[in-house]
């Protein structure tokens, strides 16, 4: 057990009506005079589960459930769940399933219905780890007769819970008489680091680590610091966010904070709870790495946020911060680091050992024999496709590929033919040569109309397709390996609206990349990879002028080089004044 058991007051009495909610302040508690509910099992929906949330006796009953059930984790706490269903219940309708026995609650289950009227478990994607709660004599009771009752209320919904954790009791989930009959499930690997102060002290002062470390210190001040206040939280969650959203949308065009206007203010919730660690690795000023994770039971979950600055990604600093983080957590006495499900190198390379977690989704009969065919023919395929030489990693390459395809697809939906008119016409006009120019640096007085950033990842992020077929994610994509390679970005917006970018590289990035020039370039930089959309066409000599004089700034130079990559660059080049170089 992992508390001693607080004496409880009976339960508050619950209302039997259920309500639907759009957008509510956070109710008052329930009076205490209301009515006992009658039914062992009780299905509460929308205002009624908000209410609930904001009566103390309840919520002592349900955090005493939580601090006694063995399989429970910090995501089925009250203080995780209804935290989420303040933030989140005009898009999630809250959804709570109860069972009492003599005036003690036995059991709870925590969900919500989506928008498309999907049952997920509360947190939905912010809830690592998605199971019921209940005394170990309801273990399985409780969920079959709450399944009973979900599927009298959602007749033609499916339950899906992510990731239930090890120790949970799924013997009924097997059952083929019972509602194993409409379950499918799959185990994931849970790779775990157990905290052992000595062991991460030695991995720290291996040849390759310290080198890593040192280059970072020769950046600059390398500092590792822990946020202990929300005036600090609040004051870094923005960049988090945007490193965040920068990554992620590169690598799974995912850019979960730009689509969710919520994220931020439920983190700053759960930090003003305690119920976030976070950290940050820094060089001055300048944050290279950083974790906010959820803390709970003596373990941190990497579930929250995780980010790395592209700035400093040769040195690694994602895995250095996690050794040290992994250092401050042994230290503050914590158990174990959970490293997630995932099949991500860096977390084999840190685990320290391993569990199973399991993808639990019941599905209505409505979609059961579907269900059950695809998972049998994904499941032959995966047996079976390695042995025609197509790996993991292959299928994952081709499945990239498709999605990029469909988000090509949806450009078009919105635009219309205007990008196929525009790749029409240069398929017919003959292939362009790159060609250089060196284009006289304007008067530092020189005002300019267009204002530009350097680096701005968050720039970068309001990119739009505008009438080209290259999508946010491929343009992200493109942008990182850029900035991995030490490239630097010009960025010019306005209105929200990425207008034009600009990319300075030397000449060891051009070769990289595959643009001709980089003899020509000795030891200096050239820009490239000019564009401005169609809709500001008009001004890009401008944006070439305002770039030319930023990258000039610190260059001894009289002349900014630079490499056309079409006519419409090449145009803005001479009438600027450039002189061409020589064509490659």
């Amino acid at each position: 057990m992992r508390c001693t058991k607080p004496v409880l007051q009976p339960l508050p009495k619950i209302f039997n009506a259920c309500y639907m909610i759009t957008s509510l302040p956070i109710p008052e508690p329930l009076p205490p005079d209301l009515h006992q509910q009658t039914k062992p099992v009780q299905l509460l929906q929308g205002l009624q589960v908000l209410q609930l949330c904001a009566d103390a006796e309840f919520l002592n009953h349900w955090e005493h459930l939580y601090q006694h059930c063995p399989w429970a984790t910090v995501f089925q706490s009250p203080a995780f769940a209804c935290t989420w269903y303040r933030h989140y219940h005009t898009a999630y309708q809250p959804i709570l399933v109860l069972a009492t026995q003599d005036e003690q609650l036995t059991g709870l289950l925590a969900l919500a219905q989506d928008k498309r009227g999907n049952l997920v478990a509360a947190g939905a994607s912010q809830a690592e780890y998605q199971v019921w709660l209940s005394s170990e004599e309801h273990a399985e009771s409780f969920i079959n007769e709450a399944l009973t009752t979900l599927r009298q209320a959602f007749p033609h919904q499916d339950i899906h819970l992510e990731y239930v954790p090890a120790g949970t009791p799924l013997a009924w989930a097997q059952d083929p008489n019972g509602w194993g009959a409409y379950c499918i499930s799959k185990t994931a690997r849970q790779p775990l680091m157990r905290l052992d102060q000595e062991k991460i002290a030695k991995e720290l002062k291996k040849k390759n680590r310290r080198e890593k470390i040192n280059r970072l210190k020769r950046a600059g001040n390398l500092s590792f610091e822990k946020i202990t206040t929300g005036h600090t939280f609040r004051n870094v969650l923005d960049e988090l966010a945007v490193q965040s959203d920068f990554r992620k949308g590169a690598m799974y065009n995912k850019c979960v904070f730009q689509e969710d206007p919520n994220r931020k203010t439920f983190l700053q919730d759960l930090f003003r709870q305690g119920l976030l660690h976070a950290t940050l690795l820094k060089v001055d000023q300048h944050i290279v790495a950083s974790n906010v994770g959820v803390i709970g039971n003596n373990w941190l979950h990497l579930q929250g946020l995780n980010t790395h600055s592209p700035f400093f990604a040769k040195h690694s600093p994602g895995i250095l911060h996690f050794l040290m983080l992994s250092s401050m957590l042994a230290e503050e006495g914590m158990a174990v680091f959970d490293l997630t499900p995932g099949a991500n190198p860096y977390k084999d390379l840190l685990a320290t050992d391993y569990t199973e977690a399991t993808t639990l989704t019941i599905y209505s009969e409505k979609r059961l024999r579907k269900a059950k065919l695809k998972y049998k023919v994904n499941t032959i395929l995966k047996q079976q496709l390695p042995k025609i030489g197509l790996e993991k990693h292959t299928i994952g390459g081709y499945k990239q590929q498709a999605q990029m395809l469909k988000e090509k697809a949806l450009i078009l939906q919105k635009t219309g033919a205007a990008p196929l008119l525009q790749l029409a016409r240069q398929s017919i006009q003959a292939p362009y040569k790159y060609k250089h120019y060196a284009l006289p640096l304007p008067p530092a007085a020189a005002a300019s109309p267009v204002e530009l950033q350097r680096d701005s990842l968050a720039d970068l992020l309001r990119y739009t397709p505008g009438n080209s077929l290259t999508c946010r994610w491929e343009f992200l994509m493109e942008a990182m390996k850029r900035f991995e390679l030490g490239q630097h970005c010009y960025t010019w917006t306005a209105n929200d609206r990425l207008l034009g970018w600009a990319w300075l590289a030397d000449a060891k990035a051009l070769q990289a990349e595959g643009i001709p020039g980089a003899a020509i370039l000795e030891n200096g930089v050239a820009l490239h990879s000019v564009q401005v959309p169609s809709s500001a066409a008009a001004a890009l000599s401008d944006f070439i002028r305002a770039v030319a004089a930023e990258a000039g700034k610190d260059s001894p130079s009289q002349a900014c080089l630079f490499i056309s990559q079409n006519r419409q660059q090449e145009k803005a080049l001479l009438q600027l004044g450039a002189s061409k170089l020589r064509q490659v």
